[in-house]
């Protein structure tokens, strides 16, 4: 995975990769969503802290995705049979 970009990455190319604005990236990086360190004023991202992050975002939006599906399977819906009878 990134096998083509730099060892250390700036917020615009994490952008790209991401494919979200800098903004976005910028906001993960500042509340260390996304581990990074300071060079002067500028944030740089190692190429395996983006990765981890990446794996992490997936994970958590897989567990998401088994809690909602678990949720819609146990909501009660109407019975089809019962909905075109007349009382």
């Amino acid at each position: 995975m990134l096998e083509k970009h730099p060892d250390i990455l700036s917020p615009e190319l994490i952008a790209q990769i991401l494919g979200a604005s800098r903004k976005t990236v910028m906001k993960r990086l500042k509340e260390g969503a996304i581990k990074s360190f300071r060079d002067g004023k500028s944030y740089l991202v190692l190429k395996e802290d983006l990765i981890a992050y990446i794996y992490q975002k997936r994970a958590t939006n897989d567990a998401l995705m088994m809690s909602s599906d678990y949720a819609i399977d146990t909501v009660d819906t109407p019975d089809r049979n019962n909905l075109n009878k007349r009382k």
